[in-house]
């Protein structure tokens, strides 16, 4: 990844192991996820034409998947894609998981792609601010589950969307630039949670 960090954190070699390893889903028991699991898959790995394959067929089906938006945006962009097509389905992800750190991260990466590396700080803070704060009230379960809330499903649901080591190595790329700003203690605060994450 080249946007990985490297720190005296990333010493540690059970958290190098944690970092290392691929990302198999931004969220593993969502039922509304799976059909753009295999399409995140084919993207961590670089496969950006099964990606893109996958994404468009989900969203004929999905319109409102607010996980294939970005992730079609992102390989897309992987693909140097230069048109507004990227922008277009990031935008609607956006529109229907504004508040999904998923969706957060994609915008903070679809930056780095792009050289805007004050945008790229901005979202990343925000899928810090989101992860942090986050907890298992239906409130935030209905503002940030990539669909609609239905009366069966359960909150506690929330508590098995894993945070993908690819969004824990944003994290680091936004502590070192705000170190690099002078914000040490922010920078010191956003390590400090993501060791503690990875050490649960």
């Amino acid at each position: 990844d080249p946007w990985l960090v490297r720190s005296s954190f990333m010493q540690n070699s059970t958290l190098r192991e944690i970092l290392a390893e691929p990302m198999e889903a931004t969220i593993l028991d969502n039922s509304a996820a799976q059909p753009a699991l295999s399409g995140w898959m084919y993207l961590d790995h670089g496969a950006y034409v099964q990606a893109v394959s996958i994404f468009e067929r989900n969203l004929t089906q999905d319109p409102a998947d607010a996980l294939s938006h970005a992730g079609l945006a992102l390989a897309l962009a992987f693909q140097n894609d230069t048109s507004e097509q990227a922008s277009h389905h990031l935008q609607l992800a956006q529109f229907y998981a504004e508040r999904s750190f998923v969706v957060q991260d994609a915008v903070g990466l679809m930056a780095l792609i792009r050289g805007d590396d004050a945008q790229a700080s901005d979202s990343f803070l925000g899928v810090f601010q989101t992860l942090r704060n986050r907890n298992d009230s239906v409130s935030y379960y209905a503002s940030t589950y990539p669909r609609p809330f239905l009366p069966g499903d359960t909150v506690p649901q929330l508590s098995s969307m894993p945070v993908s080591s690819e969004i824990y190595q944003h994290l680091l790329w936004l502590a070192a630039d705000l170190e690099r700003s002078g914000d040490d203690e922010s920078a010191t605060e956003i390590r400090d949670w993501v060791e503690s994450q990875l050490a649960y």
